[in-house]
């Protein structure tokens, strides 16, 4: 960024010399003979004083002080204010803490314990002695054993798969018979394989720790999650816990029991943010599965980064043909350049979709982390795609203001991105797919009064029976599921929260990357941001 304000130009690059400096002549490898003509230099030829900056000015040509100062301050302003903007989150999830009550202000996430740690009331013992620092009887209520069911892993996700084949499908399709009969099947296979499998399984060193009182969480919290407790396993020690004190407990196993695993704890999640089936995942194969998204996530972006810099050669291709142009001619070209900033935009979103689908493969302990991942594959490859490919086709400096300029590029590519991206959002094409199944669709299946009516009068004859034959209750039910099944198409699509962070993200980034050259992409950004706000409200 320092660099990109040492360049610029005045007016235009034939006119370079009248700064009376020959450093643009060293830069460019241009003779003072070559600088001084100015016979067939187009107007094209410059980016104009519309994108005027600071780097304007030519290296070492600037004299005020006025110009790195007010960087400086710019800098440390946008500095104070996001660090305030997170105290601000801070104080309020405290706030809000402090006045709501949740399952998870009992609870702790323990992990770090060993495959044989299978034991409850061992677990519970343990803690019931160790949780809270000078008590030996700390109320347990129940411990959560993450089990490793390695076997079972295959079989879990295909019961998943098909529950949301099933959740597609109206429940009168004759489809939905046959997933229910595959996922009786597979509960079959569950069952009977659980009970001989049940005293060989092993744990996933992964337990949720319920206690009875809340303050015996924060004290236990205050005890294993300080700073020594993270970086050096021992407790806080004098000083106000600025220095270390004695190690903490060791997690005892063997016989005799002796200490020996080092346990890390937490705040758990709320019970409906766990996913419960992957706290039983071991911690290798869970990087084995991190290692191979994040890897194919590589490829992607950089796939991605080289149809994004094929674009932006063609663009400049455009360019050369529109400074040749006249007339209509040229303002076709013009339309024609804007097209490879619409493609990137659609690279974007696939970005997003493959680093979605990506998601779904890896293990993640709770849904809060899993879009932690998302948030950050998509925000790296939207940046890469949006920001960085600009940057490397256009490095040199004689290429930042000069025919098809960076400053241009950008100005495009920003008014494009920052401001058709949300716009997307509003559109909601998710919900408009679903219109075929509203009355106004074409879909076979499609609502119609008729249904509603029959729907009506299965309703009101079984809904007041008190008592009701298996034949009644399948019919109800089945109307209860259609019922909810229309009931999806007419709402709209859940907010994308990984998406709508990479977004902002992505703005902010291009901005403070670019704004030394092109200050005018902050106004972009901001409006940006500000139309993403009101889109997610």
């Amino acid at each position: 960024i320092p660099v990109m304000v040492m360049y610029g130009r005045e007016d235009y690059i034939c006119g370079w010399h009248s700064h009376g400096s020959e450093a643009w002549q060293d830069s460019f490898k241009m003779s003072s003979t070559e600088v001084a003509d100015r016979s067939g230099c187009p107007e094209d030829n410059s980016a104009g004083v519309f994108y005027l900056t600071p780097g304007n000015f030519g290296p070492d040509q600037a004299t005020s002080d006025v110009i790195p100062v007010l960087y400086t301050v710019s800098v440390v302003v946008i500095c104070v204010v996001v660090f305030y903007a997170y105290q601000i989150l801070v104080i309020t999830d405290r706030k809000v803490d402090a006045e709501t009550t949740s399952p998870s202000d009992f609870a702790v996430m323990v992990s770090g314990l060993p495959a044989l740690a299978t034991d409850e009331k061992q677990i519970m013992q343990f803690f019931r002695e160790h949780a809270v620092l000078g008590k030996s009887e700390t109320e347990i209520v129940k411990v959560v054993i993450g089990w490793d069911a390695e076997e079972f892993r295959g079989k879990i996700d295909r019961i998943k798969i098909l529950r949301d084949e099933m959740r597609k499908l109206e429940p009168t399709d004759p489809k939905v018979q046959e997933l229910q009969k595959a996922l009786r099947d597979i509960s079959a296979d569950l069952s009977s394989a659980s009970a001989g499998r049940a005293s060989r399984m092993k744990s996933s060193g992964v337990v949720v720790v319920s206690f009875r009182f809340h303050d015996d969480q924060i004290a236990c919290l205050q005890r294993w999650g300080g700073f020594w407790a993270r970086w050096r396993y021992k407790e806080s020690g004098s000083l106000c816990g600025l220095l270390p004190g004695l190690e903490l407990p060791r997690f005892p196993i063997g016989d005799p029991p002796k200490p020996v695993f080092a346990v890390k704890v937490v705040k758990a999640a709320d019970p409906g943010d766990i996913v419960w089936e992957h706290l039983g995942v071991p911690r290798k194969l869970r990087w084995q599965r991190l290692a191979l998204t994040w890897s194919a996530m590589a490829g992607v972006l950089l796939v991605s980064f080289l149809v994004a810099w094929g674009l932006v050669l063609g663009k400049d291709g455009t360019g050369e043909q529109q400074s040749s142009s006249v007339g209509g001619e040229k303002t076709a070209w013009r339309a024609l350049a804007l097209i490879p900033s619409f493609l990137i935009l659609l690279n974007n979103v696939a970005i997003s979709l493959f680093a979605k689908w990506l998601g779904g493969k890896e293990f993640h302990d709770t849904n809060t982390d899993k879009e932690f991942s998302l948030a950050l594959k998509m925000s790296l490859g939207m940046i890469a795609n949006t920001a960085g490919v600009l940057y490397w086709c256009k490095a040199t400096p004689k290429e930042w203001y000069t025919g098809a300029s960076l400053v241009s590029e950008i100005f495009t590519m920003m008014a494009i991105n920052a401001l058709v991206s949300p716009m997307m959002n509003a559109i909601d094409i998710g919900w408009h797919i679903r219109r075929h199944y509203r009355p106004s669709g074409c879909s076979s299946r499609k609502l119609t009064q008729e249904k509603i009516d029959q729907w009506n009068e299965v309703v009101a004859r079984l809904a007041p029976k008190k008592t009701k034959s298996k034949e009644q209750e399948k019919e109800l039910e089945t109307v209860t599921k259609s019922v909810a099944f229309y009931k999806r198409a007419y709402e709209p699509s859940a907010m994308k929260t990984p998406r709508a962070y990479a977004n902002a993200l992505k703005t902010f980034v291009c901005c403070v990357i670019y704004s030394p050259l092109v200050p005018w992409v902050s106004l972009f950004g901001f409006g940006g941001i500000v139309l993403q706000y009101w889109v997610d409200k």
